[in-house]
């Protein structure tokens, strides 16, 4: 049971406007397979954290879960939308410590506009650059992590982790692309279109605020229709003026007027994405380097939409189409396959696929997963202890038999040594205060004779030309200090500092003081030795 569950996982990418489910099963020799797929549409009516929307949300998972016996055997993953998570790119020096955590905390509160206790967050180091960490930081706000928590809990969903939608989208065409660098993915849905720049060592991404909403608007006013309408003309007749590759429609169609409308959105999503691009460059890089576009989304399934951006941006362009990367069980409806990209890539984290693992659970979830984790553990710990202690009690019941017969026997050899130890405990008393004795005398000569030889080294590497007048040993510190004179000649100073410096004992000489006495051209200092400890040696002398 425990192995078949490990094979199955469902990902499921909250949208803005619709809720993406991915049921997939690993099979044998690794294969993914997309058992069920679906697409549950809904309006937004306030934000996602209110009452009357969690019933909607939760709705929707019980709808899907009604239909699919094999649920109570699928781990589960959730992915939030790009627009409802904070994720930005930064940089912190490149020795990695233990306070790294702490650093990245600290970059996070500079960063995001909300409070820290209000959010939930994590990182990742992606890449390394000119001796900094490339650092990918996303934040959530609790409120809306706690509402999704909740719908899973009333569903009796265990939720694994939670991601963003744009960075579940990454590891889904990671897996499948191989060598993602020098990309530019454009995740174009319903309210949002989510850029990602794949750089060589570092990821970016944006939310735009244009989607598939506005295409419906501007067919809503080009056809003078109500909105629902323009929907279903845009699903079913939306595509891109072929005039820009050599085709031009005959004008003032409905066809015409349908292209023009998507065009117009297209063109000013366009204008974002560079503007975006710009910024990236100028924030980021000093040469921007793009290979290729990879398009998905819903808007991806609008005719020409590769070619339009292809030729707008003077890039190869491509559409994601999933069905050549998967195989999906006869059932499964394959008209969603533009939209289940984050909920692929949740599918490959949990089997292990992903290169991106912010994980946006709250502290307290992650706690007492890692605990449940741990229970069977705990408790099979907990019966080997009972059954360890129940044996050595059975064995120290019969070894205790056996000592009762010998105790009487032992009681008198036992009495006739305890004067003796007696004894022998004076002994030892008196061992100890000649050792303690023999230890200070000991440690005194070789305080001595430690200064003398510091003494003579001292006079050894001093100048003719510098004299001393004070020194102080202290070698619990350990340290000297040196109080003295030279002519007017920082060289001879520097040459007596120098020297000291090669005394093996010495670890470091610092110039306290230097200063010139009044109508003389004697200079007056002050040094401090820093000397080794006791058995310590530097790397500075042979």
């Amino acid at each position: 049971m425990l192995g078949r569950k490990r094979n199955i996982f469902l990902g499921v990418d909250i949208g803005a406007s619709s809720v993406k489910f991915a049921l997939v099963a690993r099979e044998k020799g690794g294969k993914i397979r997309v058992l069920k797929a679906a697409v549950e549409e809904y309006e937004i009516l306030a934000d996602f954290a209110a009452e009357n929307q969690l019933a909607i949300l939760e709705g929707i998972f019980r709808k899907f879960i009604r239909r699919e016996k094999q649920l109570r055997n699928a781990r589960i993953g959730i992915s939030v939308a790009g627009q409802s998570a904070f994720v930005r790119l930064t940089k912190i020096p490149g020795a990695v410590s233990q306070k790294l955590r702490q650093i990245v905390l600290y970059e996070t509160q500079q960063q995001i506009p909300f409070p820290i206790n209000e959010v939930v967050w994590d990182f990742q180091i992606y890449g390394k650059e000119n001796n900094q960490l490339n650092v990918l930081l996303a934040a959530v706000k609790k409120e809306l992590i706690a509402s999704f928590l909740k719908i899973a809990q009333e569903c009796s969903f265990d939720v694994e982790f939670v991601d963003v939608s744009n960075l579940s989208l990454y590891n889904c065409l990671q897996y499948f692309y191989r060598d993602l660098k020098h990309t530019l993915i454009l995740d174009c849905g319903a309210k949002t279109t989510n850029i990602m720049v794949v750089d060589a060592d570092k990821i970016w991404t944006r939310s735009l605020p244009i989607g598939g909403e506005d295409i419906t608007e501007a067919i809503s006013q080009a056809l003078k229709i109500e909105r629902d309408a323009a929907e279903r003309v845009k699903k079913e007749k939306a595509k891109v003026l072929m005039l820009y590759y050599g085709n031009p429609p005959e004008k003032h169609t409905e066809e015409q007027k349908i292209a023009e409308a998507v065009t117009g959105v297209l063109t000013d999503l366009t204008n974002e994405i560079l503007k975006t691009l710009n910024y990236y460059k100028s924030q980021h890089v000093s040469e921007l380097s793009l290979k290729k576009i990879l398009v998905t989304g819903g808007v991806s399934k609008i005719e020409n939409i590769d070619k339009f951006f292809e030729n707008s941006l003077s890039l190869p362009a491509q559409k994601v189409d999933y069905l050549n990367f998967l195989s999906f069980h006869h059932k499964v409806e394959l008209e969603y396959n533009e939209l289940l990209g984050p909920a692929l890539g949740l599918v490959l984290r949990g089997f292990g696929q992903a290169n991106l693992n912010i994980n946006l659970l709250p502290a307290e979830h992650l706690a007492a997963k890692d605990f449940k984790k741990k229970t069977p553990f705990i408790i099979g710990t907990c019966i080997l202890a009972f059954l360890f202690t129940l044996n050595v009690s059975l064995l120290a019941l019969h070894r205790y038999k056996i000592a009762r017969a010998y105790e009487a026997k032992l009681e008198n050899i036992v009495s006739s040594f305890e004067e003796e130890q007696s004894r022998l405990e004076k002994v030892r008393k008196s061992r100890r205060a000649y050792e303690e004795s023999l230890a200070d005398l000991t440690r005194i000569l070789l305080d001595k004779h430690a200064a003398a030889f510091l003494l003579k080294r001292i006079a050894k590497a001093m100048p003719e030309s510098v004299w001393l007048e004070d020194i102080n040993i202290d070698l619990d510190i350990p340290q000297v200090k040196l109080n003295g004179r030279c002519d007017n000649n920082l060289g001879a100073l520097n040459e007596f500092r120098q020297q000291l410096n090669a005394i093996e004992i010495v670890r470091d000489v610092n110039i306290n003081t230097v200063g010139k006495e009044t109508d003389s051209d004697i200079i007056t200092f002050s040094l401090a030795l820093q000397l080794n400890k006791a058995g310590e040696k530097t790397g500075t002398h042979d």
